[in-house]
């Protein structure tokens, strides 16, 4: 569906000034078509050609409409800025760290073991010579413990 809006002169002649091309009130385009429009204000009435206003009377409602639009096709805040809802509320740590090298017969020479306490103290990252990585919560490593301790006693 499309409506042309055009301006009624004194001497009733007629000048399109916009054209709305698509359905429904935003999910059109509406643009101008004649430069004019720059020079003309906001209460300059608009008459439809070949169609119903759809809401649209003024060269005012039509500059309105093409700002909804734009605005609409503005691309939304990344992922990244919309996880930050209260920038007071970021912490900064330095974790606690401690790091042994691996020197035995079933290592190579620049093999390590490092764990890594958790920001929140739950936990440990463990990294063994940049090949695994391994992520546990306390109560994950005590039911590890406790399992390998029942492997043990069979």
């Amino acid at each position: 569906m499309s409506t042309t809006f055009a301006v009624i002169l004194k001497n009733g002649e007629q000048h399109d000034v916009a054209r709305r091309v698509g359905r429904g009130i935003l999910g059109c385009e509406l643009s101008f078509t004649n430069e004019m429009t720059e020079l003309m204000s906001d209460e300059t009435p608009v008459t439809p050609t070949d169609n119903s206003a759809q809401g649209i009377y003024t060269i005012g409602d039509i500059r309105e409409h093409i700002r909804k639009q734009e605005e609409a096709e503005q691309p939304e805040e990344t992922e990244s800025q919309s996880w930050i809802k209260d920038p007071s509320k970021i912490e900064r740590n330095k974790r606690n760290s401690i790091f042994v090298p691996l020197q035995d017969a079933w290592h190579k020479e620049h093999d390590f073991i490092e764990v890594t306490e958790w920001s929140n103290g739950e936990g440990w990252d463990i990294t063994i010579s940049d090949e695994k990585q391994i992520s546990l919560h306390h109560t994950e490593f005590a039911v590890i413990k406790e399992l390998i301790a029942l492997l043990e006693k069979d």
